[in-house]
């Protein structure tokens, strides 16, 4: 009757024995669990040795090539810098591992970046050093080198060319800051230089002019002389010329003077007796040499000291006197002396007659009434006397006839004095002088005018243009006026011939002028087509009472019509002011409101900047919104073009403030890149700490560790996007592997519970049977029965709880025959529960039931259909499996091997 019960121990014990050959042939045989935990193992090493080359590239390039896990290869990458490293790691792994190849893309167009970078800096630093040693240094050439430094963005502050730039750049500000110092400085020069130019310096402003030419040799030497502007250096040559001829001529001026003062006084200290005959003669003759080398303002005075002098150490004639009119003799004296003079100052150049001889004055037999004045009107004559005859004398030394002759004049109509001795000698050495001089102007008045004529007629012969023609015959006519006025009135056949060859000259020159008058005309009536075309434009565009104007025409029309009147040719002066006025006057309608809608476009174009400078960099939509504002800003420009200054500056302000967003959002995006390669490290960090969980780990340790790493997980931040995907997969195809341990140990604990379970079921079974055959009387077997039971492991509490309570039942009925026989009872009844209990859950799981149970299958299973709909399939096999463990019913073999075989 027990017979199934040693067929299940035989039959476990094969399957016991089966498990055992089948375990042993998996041992010798890798399994599926193995080659992945050495596949494992072998990439734990890859990483452990990937992570060995800090500072190696070579080990890492060879590395890589050779390594057969991405991830390893990751890691070893981000030793490799160098140019020919990346370039063959990129030609090695550009189809295979994508990660690699985009992180060497990107490393070496970051390399590629800098070097160009460091070429366009070092082109800039060469330019820098052209500029610095060039000879002509222009303030437009720094301004293109600072456009091209800051072309090349935000350089990083440690390269040395930032460093070498800023001072070649200092170097250069101060060389133009130089030549700006220098500028002004030639400025002043050239017109303190030119305000020294005086016919008769004095000795301080001869010291004064040695100065400035020191000065203006100064400059001329400096090292930036040649990057002044061309007409500076010219001019300031001229005036220095100049002055150093004037500085020359002075000092011959006082050599002479010197000669001549050293002369008169050793003449001077010589005596009447000492003197031999013929010398007087020799010493003139020297003096003739000595006074043509003075200058002629002062040849009267040097002069009339040497004839002092000669009279002085001349012996005394014999003179007859008139006792009775002392004022005759004096004046023959005086006349004998002028005579004297007259023969010592002509000179064989001199245009003037010869002297006559001096005739001898008869003295008349008649007296003359003398005129009588009172004193205050002699003492007054006296002063207008003198006055006028040291006016005379200053007139003829600085050469001005007209003052010398109204100064003579005043002399001749003094008739209140009488010349004393010494004035009366001074009087004709003047006069004589002045005659001389008179003869002098008029000759050489004569001559120069035949010069000019002369030169007059030979301008048609010169192909002159015709600016410079009328310019030479205009300097001609005001050189004969100033001739007229110094060296008196000329013949009226030279002037004729003269007025005549300035006609002929001058011809080309009016033809000019009269075909610029013509054109002119025309210029003004092309001025007034303008302006009348403004006039319409206005009307049309301006002067409508919407208010809405196309300010990009009226803007295009003012540039254009502007430009074609500042290129429009020379009116007359008076027309030109006129047009000018009406023209500002029309433009004024078009000029006005657009200058306005203008200064609203710059405020509108500030707020676009302000607005761009405000942006952050960070924020998710800052992009868009800087698309946004360059769309905006282009169509501003399009709708109202602003001046060309303005428009640039505002632009660059703009240009600017993009480049800025732009440069902030790379520079957040390598700090982003570096974040998230941190990020990459910590989660590989969790892989590997999962990869390496010890196996003697147990199942809540593994659940809490996973639970831990899944949190940590979380809280790190994103990671690179090609790295994302394969790190994902490592992470989840880790936590698949330690979930699988889980799940192992819990299958295993499974499965010993539903052994566990079977057993004591089978026991529970089988004690059943027995108290149903009546073979288990005795204390015995009763021991043998618990001894069986308390071997059997502890099930899960509510199947522990429902077995024991049945184990409990049953064996309590082995000691008491009443309740033996009552359970009995009741197992039998219950045979037709269970045995309908059984085919349902055959019908439910799907298990075939006995030929014999056909109909009622059929029949139950609209039962089970119905069931199913109401409570699912879920509910059905927890009460199912409920049902077959709490359930006793006495059953047969066939019963308790449909019972295995759906257990199962």
């Amino acid at each position: 009757m027990f017979s199934f019960l040693f067929k299940r121990k035989e039959a476990k014990a094969k399957s016991e024995l089966a498990a055992k050959v089948v375990a042993q042939a998996v041992a010798n045989q890798p399994t599926e669990a193995q080659e992945q935990a050495r596949k494992g193992q072998k990439k734990q090493e890859a990483m452990q040795q990937a992570a060995s080359f800090p500072g190696n590239e070579q080990g890492a390039l060879a590395f890589i090539l050779q390594c057969e896990f991405a991830d390893a290869r990751l890691q070893a990458a981000q030793e490799i810098h160098s140019q020919s490293a990346l370039a063959q790691v990129l030609a090695a792994l550009r189809n295979t591992d994508r990660r690699v190849a985009k992180l060497m893309q990107q490393r070496l167009e970051a390399l590629q970046f800098q070097q160009q970078s460091t070429q366009r800096a070092e082109e800039a630093l060469a330019l820098a050093e052209k500029l610095l040693a060039a000879p002509q240094l222009l303030t437009n050439q720094l301004s293109e080198l600072d456009s091209k430094w800051q072309a090349l963005g935000k350089l990083p502050s440690d390269m040395p060319q930032v460093a070498q730039f800023g001072v070649l750049r200092a170097a250069i500000a101060q060389r133009l800051q130089a030549q700006a110092q220098l500028q002004r400085l030639c400025i002043d020069l050239n017109a303190k230089l030119k305000a020294c130019l005086l016919d008769a310096p004095s000795i301080d402003e001869i010291k004064a002019a040695q100065g400035l030419l020191q000065e203006f040799n100064a400059v001329k030497n400096h090292v930036e002389c040649a990057n002044l502007p061309r007409h500076l250096m010219p001019e300031a040559e001229q005036a220095a010329q100049r002055i150093m001829q004037n500085i020359q001529t002075f000092e011959q001026v006082q050599a002479s003077m010197l000669a001549c003062h050293e002369a008169l006084a050793t003449w001077a200290a010589m005596s009447a007796e000492s003197i031999e005959p013929g010398v007087l003669d020799q010493l003139s003759q020297q003096w003739q040499g000595l006074l043509k080398q003075a200058p002629a303002t002062s040849q009267a005075a040097l002069q009339q000291q040497f004839l002092e002098i000669k009279r002085r150490l001349t012996p005394a004639p014999a003179v007859a006197v008139n006792h009775v009119d002392g004022g005759d003799a004096v004046t023959d004296a005086t006349s004998a002396d002028n005579n004297e003079a007259n023969k010592e100052t002509a000179t064989p150049l001199s245009p003037q007659l010869s002297p006559k001889p001096a005739r001898e004055k008869k003295h008349p037999a008649k007296q003359v009434e003398p005129t009588h004045f009172s004193k205050e009107e002699v003492l007054a004559a006296s002063q207008q006397f003198a006055a006028a005859l040291h006016g005379l004398e200053v007139a003829l030394e600085q050469g001005l006839l007209q003052a010398a002759f109204e100064n003579d004049k005043i002399l001749r109509e003094s008739k209140a004095v009488k010349p004393k001795p010494e004035q009366a000698g001074r009087l004709m050495g003047l006069r004589a002088e002045l005659h001389r001089l008179q003869s002098w102007a008029r000759w050489g008045g004569t001559v120069s005018r035949e010069e000019l004529t002369k030169a007059v007629e030979d301008l048609p012969q010169q192909e002159l243009n015709v600016l410079e023609l009328a310019k030479k015959v205009g300097s001609m006519r005001e050189r004969w006026r100033a001739l007229d006025t110094s060296a008196g009135s000329a013949p009226r056949p030279l002037w004729e011939r003269f007025d005549q060859a300035c006609t002929i000259a001058y011809a080309p020159a009016a033809e000019h002028f009269k075909k610029l008058a013509v054109e002119r005309a025309q210029h003004a009536e092309q001025a007034a087509e303008l302006i009348q075309q403004v006039q319409a434009f206005a009307a049309s565009h301006v002067s409508n009472e919407s208010g809405e104007a196309d300010w990009r025409a009226i803007a295009s029309f003012c540039q254009k019509i502007d430009q074609q009147w500042h290129k429009m040719g020379s009116i007359e002066r008076k027309e030109r002011k006129r047009l000018d006025k009406e023209f500002a006057q029309a433009m004024d309608v078009l000029t006005v409101p657009l200058e306005q809608q203008r200064a609203i476009e710059v405020r509108r174009r500030e707020e676009l900047i302000v607005a761009v400078e405000s942006l952050q960099a960070h924020d998710r939509g800052a992009l868009d919104q800087l698309r946004q504002m360059q769309e905006r800003w282009q169509e501003m420009a399009k709708a109202l073009p602003l001046a060309r200054k303005v428009e640039q500056e505002l632009w660059q302000r703009f240009h600017t403030g993009c480049d800025q967003v732009f440069a902030q959002r790379k520079e957040n995006a390598h700090q982003e890149q570096a974040e998230r390669r941190q990020h990459q490290q910590a989660k590989e960090a969790l892989c590997l700490q999962l990869e390496q969980v010890p196996s003697e780990e147990t199942a809540k340790n593994l659940r809490e560790l996973i639970k831990t790493i899944r949190q940590s997980w979380k809280e790190i931040g994103p990671v690179p996007r090609q790295a994302e995907a394969a790190l994902e997969t490592r992470f989840q195809q880790a936590l698949d592997s330690v979930q699988q341990r889980i799940d192992a140990a819990a299958r295993a604990v499974q499965e010993q519970q539903n052994n566990a379970q079977l057993d004591k079921l089978m026991l529970c079974i089988g004690l059943e049977t027995a108290l149903l055959a009546g073979t288990a009387a005795t204390e015995a077997d009763t021991a043998n029965w618990a001894e069986r039971w308390n071997a059997l492991p502890k099930l899960a509490h509510e199947m522990e709880k429902l077995l024991a309570a049945r184990w409990q039942n049953a064996l309590h009925a082995l000691g008491d025959a009443q309740r033996s026989a009552k359970l009995c009872a009741q197992l039998r009844e219950k045979q037709a529960d269970f045995a309908n209990e059984v085919l349902r859950q055959e019908i439910v799981h799907g298990i075939d039931s006995p030929a014999e149970f056909s109909r009622e299958r059929l029949q139950m299973q609209v039962q089970v259909l119905q069931s199913s709909l109401k409570s699912g399939v879920k509910g059905q096999e927890g009460q199912a499996k409920l049902a077959l463990y709490s359930l006793a019913a006495a059953m047969d073999e066939a019963m308790l091997a449909r019972l295995r075989k759906l257990l199962a």
